[in-house]
């Protein structure tokens, strides 16, 4: 039975990559018009990860979205993880707010994730429509747990996923930092067969040599955009202080794995709120492709 799965999942990876090939043939993205973008796209491209800033990403709306991110950020301090308020919920290694707290208290944050540089940005790389995933604000503790997003892993929604990952606090060493593996280096999941599923930091480096694996350090408002479905990435363990987050997710509306891609946002549940806030233009990356 086995064996016959393994066959069944490669003939439909074929044939969604196929179906994605002839996608990319007719799909006519929206021309870059900033320079700084295609240096985006070509680290994307060869090493799977820029880091930039809101400042530098967002320009004259960066303030805004910076007071509108410290806010949020504020939503996610807690007092006693045992007992979280009604807005919180308990993750595998983290404190997340609740999707529909997002929509209502903070709703620009989700619509960022929706505005068209963004969007043109996803497109051009993907070369494909694109799907968007949703936002999510994260904080994680200092609790000593190598769980969930804390272990090694490529994001298996689609073949390429389009990640930003925006620091809502100051990450240092013991911050739990974004950390990766170049794209350049042509790591594979082969290459880690005699390790089990749960790889973390001690497995990776019996792999990888220490000195090819990269840390994000950076301020509150640091930017890092990453395909995580072909970088091998995962939050490093915090030590010394809790690290909060807000990360955007996107693939192309055809994702080899839609029940996941689907997974990170409850849009059915949100669909009248999220109706009120979409432009005409934004329902397809939201809805067009979750049927």
């Amino acid at each position: 039975m086995h064996a016959i799965e393994k066959i069944t999942n490669k003939v439909r990876e074929i044939s969604l990559g196929s179906r994605q090939n002839l996608v990319t043939l007719l799909h006519k993205p929206n021309r870059l018009t900033n320079p700084f973008d295609q240096t985006i796209l070509d680290d994307l491209r060869k090493e799977g990860v820029h880091m930039t800033s809101v400042e530098r990403l967002f320009g004259e709306a960066s303030e805004h979205i910076m007071n509108t991110l410290r806010c949020a950020s504020s939503s996610l301090d807690i007092a006693d993880e045992l007992h979280l308020p009604s807005h919180l919920q308990r993750m595998t290694s983290s404190v997340d707010l609740l999707s529909s707290h997002i929509l209502s208290e903070y709703p620009e944050l989700y619509l960022l994730g929706l505005s068209q540089r963004i969007l043109d940005l996803v497109d051009n790389y993907l070369k494909l429509p694109a799907a968007y995933h949703g936002v999510a604000l994260r904080r994680s503790l200092v609790d000593g747990r190598e769980e969930g997003p804390r272990l090694w892993h490529l994001d298996g929604e689609d073949f390429h996923v389009f990640r930003i990952v925006i620091y809502l606090t100051d990450v240092a060493e013991g911050g739990g930092p974004f950390e990766y593996i170049p794209r350049s280096y042509d790591l594979t999941y082969k290459d880690l067969k005699t390790i089990d599923s749960r790889i973390k930091s001690a497995d990776m480096l019996k792999v990888v040599p220490k000195n090819v694996i990269r840390q994000c350090y950076g301020k509150a408002g640091t930017v890092i955009l990453c395909d995580t479905g072909t970088t091998f990435h995962h939050e490093k363990l915090q030590t010394a202080q809790a690290r909060s987050v807000a990360m955007f997710g996107f693939s192309s509306r055809i994702p080899s794995n839609l029940q996941l891609a689907k997974r990170h946002f409850p849009v059915e549940a949100l669909k009248e709120e999220l109706k009120q806030l979409l432009s005409p233009i934004q329902i397809p990356y939201v809805f067009g492709w979750r049927g």
